[in-house]
This record gives structure tokens, sequence and C-alpha cells, in this order.
């Protein structure tokens, strides 16, 4: 509740409201998640990069590689709207790097285990005709 003894924030004269000026941003912007995505994105890279050995890493890596592309394409959005943060862009962006090789990797390891699977069905397959 505004009394008379509260300062109320008033709006600055002539209009100006420099945070809007080009390069500014304002102060009471979210903070960046810049960190969280190098780290979910790390976490991402490792899955795609154990997914062309072993099948698990990819059924987690995959998923986990398209949320870091979502939330770190969305938080580069709202950087350049001057909604978050810009000082995690370099993380943010080194994050969705991480994710974009993660989401390759374990298409590789999907596709990989994809024929290995089918080989063997098709070998199985051949050996009961036999």
């Amino acid at each position: 509740m505004a009394g008379p003894e509260q300062d109320v924030a008033q709006e600055p004269e002539g209009g100006e409201r420099p945070w809007e000026l080009p390069g500014a941003v304002r102060r009471d912007c979210a903070p960046h998640r810049g960190a969280i995505l190098g780290v979910l994105g790390t976490v991402a890279l490792m899955c795609g990069i154990l997914a062309v050995v072993l099948v698990v890493p990819g059924l987690v890596g995959l998923p986990l590689s398209f949320a870091v592309l979502r939330m770190s394409d969305r938080d580069l959005a709202r950087m350049r709207r001057g909604l978050l943060d810009p000082a995690g862009r370099a993380e943010t962006e080194k994050a969705g790097d991480l994710a974009d090789a993660s989401l390759l990797l374990s298409v590789a390891g999907a596709l990989f285990w994809g024929v290995v699977v089918l080989s063997l069905v098709a070998c199985l397959v051949a050996h009961r005709q036999l």
C-alpha cells in the first residue's frame, strides 16, 4: 500500500528510458541460465558419445539435447529482446553447440544400433530358413 510517506517510482522526465537505448540492459531483467545450460549440454554430449557404444545413453541424450537446444534458443531470443541478462550469451551459445553435436551423435548411435538389431534379426531369420 503506497502512502504519502513512501517514494513512488516516477517515469523519467521527457519519457526517456535509458534501458531502451542501444546496448543498454534493464537492471531488473531475469538472470541468464548459461551455466546450467552448459552443464546440461555437456551431459547431453557425453550421452551422445556413449550412444555410439551403448543404447541407453542414446535414449537419454536424444531428448536431453532437444531440451537444451530449445532452452538455449529461447534464452538467446529473450536476450535479444532485453528480457534476459545478456552476460550469459556466450555460455548459452556454447550449450546450443554442444546440444547440436549431441543430437548428431545420438542419431548416429540410434542408426548404428538399428542396423545392428536389423542384421541380427536377418541372421536369425536366415538360419531358421536353412
